[in-house]
Formats: structure tokens, sequence, C-alpha cells
């Protein structure tokens, strides 16, 4: 047994002026009873999704809801939709799919846990229902989401109601309109309870879950290595001699599976737990994180970034557990380790965490407030960070010896049938209430191809909000443009990858956003940039080579009038404007509509005597 010690007190007071850029808080939304969020996804304008479980005011007394919902940057909640199916309903994950739109996982029950189901519910961006399927399926909050590059989805499921009284995992697939394609399950015999998936970069998949070796009366990690038809391909069972309970399953940079969790220890109760495998399923690498409290400590999610990797969970006592964060390499080596001790005398738990846009992360899970349980909203920074209310935290790391079994799974072709549902929608509204956190700039920007010809331009929108100034920096070839215009064009000469950083401020902090910006020509038509119309009968028109048949072309003088116009092909600009006189030296503007290819181009000729 090997042991090193994660030491970040250094490490925080060090970097800890460079906290305030990412504009942390923390934060709790919900309503006047008792909520808890699930899961939380960054989305594509820079918003955050969150799944919360609320508990309904009249006329839905004693119900409750799966609530989807959104807020800014900052936190503060835009919308929130709160669906019931049965009488307890409970969202536990939600993606953003390849089309935009927001697909949130739900289970559902009636009073004491009869009758059972899953639900997948298909919404827009603003939370409309598109479709929602229901199935037969055994709730748990393990269930899990997928989607693929074609927009298909896969559910990772408990189908202990299909065969039997154990839990067992099972794999869905459906289309991007929600029918089913296929649905497995991967039994055992003592059952085998679903945790999590994750889907590898040759198209396998690993299913994660616990179960229950015959002989053993713990419980383990199973992994289990399917293809992309669901076929499985190899099943390893992970353990140490006692419990051993993961939470998530995450592939890391190098395509390795990182699996967290905790273990129980006779000599340090709970430990949380990092394991690693390569992709056959053989281990790499185990740690265990050790803080000497009472009822130990434990990794519920996990994700990467740049390397690393950052475990959200808890830590404490039977009735009073503090939120904790570590970023660590694969060997155990961390960062940064904190605390956040948002209600103590309290239990307060992490259930979600993802990237941020400007360095930092956002986090979600169960916590005490003033008026009761609320879901978590907070963002920390990129060293740990939440503006308040956190202290370092160590945690001794221990490598002690972790068994692997070959086995293989029971697999079975099951027969579900999902029905086309319509969730009611309850009014209970969505607060939030604030315990620390400074004016918060959120930082984001979009960028469009914009067809100059002949040369390649990119429109660059500014996205962000709570800042006063404004500035760009774009990288050509051989040299740097700045500028402070809000919404520039940046034209380039080549095609290729450019880096393009925004740096926004508001007087006190400042946050960068760097993206590299793939540039291409995207000119259909050749455009020429210059011609001379002195009657020598050498480029004495404008000729646009390869116009289609329907085209509209306007060109206009720097003071934008119109000097000539035409939708005919073979009509070229001679240089005199509408009056039958030449223009005089200098450049001109065009906007070219190309009318079947839905596409419009502009740029600018220079005429020369």
């Amino acid at each position: 047994m090997q042991l090193n010690r994660l030491i970040t007190l250094i490490f925080y007071f060090a970097f800890c002026i460079k906290a305030n850029s990412q504009s942390p808080f923390i934060k709790s939304a919900g309503t006047a009873n008792s909520d808890f969020g699930t899961s939380v996804t960054l989305l594509n304008d820079n918003s955050y999704a969150l799944t919360i479980e609320i508990s309904l005011n009249a006329p839905q007394n004693d119900s409750v809801s799966g609530t989807l919902i959104k807020t800014d940057c900052t936190g503060e909640v835009e919308w929130s939709r709160n669906y019931v199916i049965d009488q307890v309903n409970v969202a536990t994950d939600v993606i953003q799919t390849t089309d935009n739109a927001l697909m949130t996982e739900v289970i559902s029950f009636e009073p004491g846990g009869a009758n059972p189901h899953v639900s997948i519910i298909k919404t827009d961006v603003t939370g409309n229902i598109l479709w929602c399927k229901k199935m037969s399926l055994s709730g748990l909050q393990e269930n899990k989401l997928f989607e693929d590059a074609q927009g298909n989805i896969y559910l990772l499921a408990n189908t202990k109601l299909i065969q039997g009284s154990y839990d067992q995992m099972g794999l869905l697939k459906f289309s991007p309109d929600g029918t089913l394609q296929w649905a497995k399950e991967y039994s055992f015999t003592y059952g085998c309870t679903p945790i999590n998936l994750v889907r590898l970069a040759n198209g396998n998949f690993v299913l994660v879950g616990r179960m229950t070796i015959p002989g053993n009366f713990f419980t383990d990690v199973v992994l289990t290595l399917v293809d992309g038809s669901g076929q499985q391909l190899k099943t390893v069972v992970a353990g140490t001699y006692y419990d051993d309970e993961p939470m998530d399953v995450i592939t890391d940079d190098a395509g390795n599976i990182n699996v967290c969790g905790r273990t129980y220890f006779l000599s340090r109760n709970w430990d949380a737990f990092h394991f690693v495998f390569n992709q056959n399923l053989e281990i790499l690498g185990r740690n265990f994180y050790d803080a000497n409290t009472s009822e130990g400590e434990v990794f519920r999610q996990c994700i990467t970034d740049n390397g690393k990797i950052l475990f959200a969970g808890d830590e404490g006592t039977f009735n009073e557990r503090n939120l904790l964060v570590v970023k660590s390499d694969a060997a155990g080596n961390a960062d940064w380790s904190m605390h956040y001790t948002v209600a103590t005398l309290y239990t307060n738990y992490l259930f979600g965490i993802c990237k941020n846009n400007s360095g930092g992360y956002i986090l979600t899970g169960d916590v005490e407030t003033i008026r009761l349980r609320d879901a978590l909203v907070m963002q920390i920074d990129s060293i740990g960070s939440a503006g308040c209310l956190t202290s370092p935290f160590i945690l001794d790391v221990y490598h002690d010896t972790l068994t692997l079994v070959d086995t293989l799974l029971f697999e079975t072709q099951l027969s579900i049938v999902p029905v086309d549902t319509i969730p009611f929608e309850a009014p209970d509204p969505i607060t939030t209430i604030t315990r620390c956190g400074n004016q918060v700039m959120c930082i984001a920007f979009e960028s469009e191809q914009d067809s100059v010809c002949p040369n390649p331009c990119i429109q660059l929108t500014d996205l962000s909000t709570g800042n006063t100034t404004t500035r760009w920096e774009i990288y050509h070839d051989n040299y740097v443009e700045s500028s402070t215009d809000q919404n520039p064009i940046a034209c380039f000469e080549n095609e290729g990858d450019y880096l393009v950083n925004l740096i926004i401020g508001n007087g006190q902090d400042s946050l960068v956003k760097s993206e590299v910006i793939h540039v291409e020509k995207d000119c259909p038509v050749f455009v020429p940039n210059i011609f001379t119309p002195n009657n020598d009968h050498v480029n004495d028109e404008f000729r646009i080579r390869d116009l289609p048949e329907q085209f509209n072309l306007h060109v206009f003088n720097r003071w934008g009038s119109l000097v000539f116009k035409t939708s005919e092909p073979q009509d070229f600009w001679n240089g005199e404007n509408e009056n039958g006189k030449l223009v005089s030296s200098g450049t001109y503007y065009y906007i070219l509509e190309l009318i079947a290819e839905q596409k419009v181009m502009k740029g600018w000729v220079e005429v020369v005597y």
C-alpha cells in the first residue's frame, strides 16, 4: 500500500488573485418546499440547463415534479418547466441534442414506489414539449442519456420490472424522433444496478454498474464493454474486500476509462475512489482518497479538463456533510482540493458538474437553505474558489489492492413498447437565493462565415453580458488584428485555422475567451476585384463567372447610391451608372444574391481607368 498527501494550501493562496476574473458565486434554486438538483449541462448560448426535483403546492399536494430549468450564466433562472407524469417524478439527466433541443430523462411512480416508469422528454430550448416516450422501467436516479453524432439517443436504465425481482442493467437505443430501435438487458444472478455509460472513440460503449458476486456479501464495480449494436464484448468485476460503489464514469483525453465512487475500509471508513482502465478493461490505476471523516468521502461525479480529472462529491458525518471538489491527475496528484461549507450542521450533496466556457465549473446538488432544501447552483473558478465559504481540504491518497475478475452477464433482447405521453405541467415557480457572488460577467461569442469575396471572412458576434469593455484579438498569418467593435468582420487572405481572443471587462475584472476558427473560401462563383472600363477591349467589364440562372446583382458607390443592377447572366457592368455615364475611379461595393442557393455574397470591386 502506498500513500501520498494532497497539499493544496500553497497553491490556493499562490493563485487566488486570479479567482475573481471568473466571477464565482453560490446560489440555490427552488420553491418554498424541499427541492434538489440532479444534473447540469452547459448550453450552446453559454447558459445552463439543470434538472431538479421539487415538491409541489396545491392543487398537486404530495406530488413531486421532474423539473427542467434554464439559467443564464450568472445562475439566475430564465424559465422553469415542472413535468408531472405520475404522482412522484424525478428528472435525473438532461443533455443538449445535435439539433439544439433538450432531452430530459424522468423517473416516475405512484406512492410507495408502485407502478414505476421511465420517460424521455424532448423539448425545444424554451422547454416546450416536442415528444415524450413513457416506458415501464424501474425508476433509479442513475439512469443516464447519451446522444451520438447522428442524433440517436441511448438510455441506460434499470430493467428490473421486465424480468425478475433484482435490479438489472439495460441499454436502449432510440432514433432521433423517439422510435425505439432495440433494447438489451445485461443481467446477473443477484442483480446488476446500472450507474452510467460512456462511449469510446471506436464506437463501443462501456456500461458501469454495481453488483454482488455469489459467495461475496459486498458490492463491486462491474464494467461491461458492448459494441454499437449492444452486443456484449467483455465484462469485468473490480473490487476491494468490502463494498465498492461506483457513481460515475468518463473517458479522459487519452481514451482511458475513469470510474469514481466510494469504497469501504474497516480502518478508514468510506473513502472516495478513482479507478482507471484501458479500453480493454485492464486496470491502469487505483486511488483511494481519505480525510479521516467519520462517515467518509465520496466522489459522485467526474469530468475531464485539459488532461486532469475533476471530482465532485461530499465529505463529513452522517448528519453534516460538506461539498467537495478535487482536481487531480490520474495518479492522484492534486492541483487543488476544496470543500464548501454552504450550510454547516446539515447534509449537503453534489450531484452534477460541468465546465463553463471561462475556465471554471458549474455545479448542482442538494443543499440546506433558509427555505428548507434547494437545488444548488454554484460556479467555481479554475482553482476551486466559489468566492466565499471555500477552504482547502487535505486528503490522503492510498493505492490499496483492487482485484479484477472476468465474467459475462446474461444478455437478452427485450420487448419494450414506449407509449406517447403528454406530461402535465405544474405551475409552481422557481426562484433563486444568492449566498455570495460579485457582479457576474459572462463571456461568449459566436462566429459565422461571411461570404465577402474573394477573401474568406468571418462575422464575429459578442454575446457577453455584464461587461463595459470589449476587445478582439484576431490572429492572421503574419500579424494580429485588434478591434474594439462589438461585432467586427474579420477577413483573411487564405483558408485555414485562426485564433480569435475576446477580452471583456467591467472596470474591476476581465475575462478572456479563445477559440480557433476554421475559415474556408465560400465563393461559389468567381468575382473579380478590379476592371478597367477604358474601351481597350481588355477587362472592360465587371464579369462574374459561373453565375446561376437566378440571381440579383446590385452595385453601389461609397455613399450607398445604386449605380448598377441586373438579374441577367450576360448583362455585365461596363462602368456606366444608371444614367449612362461612366463612374469615377474608385472602390464600389456589390451585393450578389444567389436565389436557388439561398446565399448572399458581398464584396468590393475597384474601377481603374
